[in-house]
């Protein structure tokens, strides 16, 4: 019933590595509340925050009608969360990390509350990528960050946004920067960290975590190369943040941590 897209693959992902959604669940910047439903019908428990309230009354919604009485939403800032030590057998956190002020505190608030061998999905994109970038995309899809500088390029699509909407690949309903365009808002840049592999496997170190996967999706022309050829180039430190186009891990909470 409640079988999102993502929260589907992901789901499919723990099955791959042996990692079970059961107890309880943490859904760290849930957004619109579209994973949490999924796992509350696997876990004893979940509970989605947000900084922002994008999920409205979903929680509540649901255990109205009585569908979902195991799933709480609520408020929250991800880098510093009220709840008790070691709390959570499992937290989730799917393209939030690009997007908080400090990267490094909130890997280590998301350990701070998982149970002791508790583990944690977490999945972004480098900023380097097309994905990673969360820049509009041109009808032609040129990677004109690399050209151009993210703050330049920013700017101008704000302003295609505003005077030229057709240049751009996304629908209006996928697209962040026309609505506001056309309704006379401002559109800020919200992608406060660059997210690079090599840091991010950094922070997890420094967080007390251990890597039990690492899936990295490469681009679409990757993918048609030989497996050797596309794991050297995912591989290279001066384009792995380029071809990367999402990496995926399950990590699992040290016990002297």
């Amino acid at each position: 019933m409640f079988e999102y897209p993502r929260s589907a693959k992901v789901l499919t992902f723990h099955e791959q590595v042996g990692v079970s959604a059961g107890g309880s669940v943490l859904d760290g910047g849930c957004g619109g509340c579209d994973m949490p439903p999924s796992f509350a019908e696997e876990a004893r428990q979940v509970v989605g925050t947000d900084l922002a309230p994008r999920f409205g009354d979903v929680g509540h919604a649901l255990a109205a009608e009585g569908s979902v009485t195991n799933l709480h939403v609520a408020r929250a800032d991800g880098q510093a969360l009220s709840v008790s030590d070691a709390c959570f057998d499992m937290a989730l956190s799917h393209a939030v990390i690009e997007h908080v002020a400090d990267a490094a505190r909130d890997m280590r608030e998301l350990a701070r509350v998982l149970k002791p061998d508790g583990t944690m999905d977490r999945s972004t994109a480098p900023h380097l990528s097309f994905a990673g970038a969360h820049l509009q995309t041109l009808v032609a899809p040129i990677p004109l960050h690399l050209l151009l500088g993210r703050r330049l390029l920013f700017g101008i699509f704000v302003w295609l946004a505003r005077r030229a909407p057709w240049a751009l690949q996304e629908p209006e309903h996928e697209n962040s920067c026309i609505t506001p365009a056309r309704q006379g808002r401002p559109k800020h840049d919200d992608l406060l960290e660059k997210v690079r592999i090599p840091t991010l496997r950094g922070h997890i170190r420094q967080a007390g975590l251990t890597v039990v996967s690492e899936a990295e999706q490469v681009t679409g022309t990757l993918r048609r190369a030989r497996a050797a050829v596309a794991r050297w180039i995912r591989e290279a430190p001066l384009v792995q943040d380029i071809v990367v186009g999402n990496v995926e891990y399950v990590l699992v909470r040290d016990r002297k941590g």
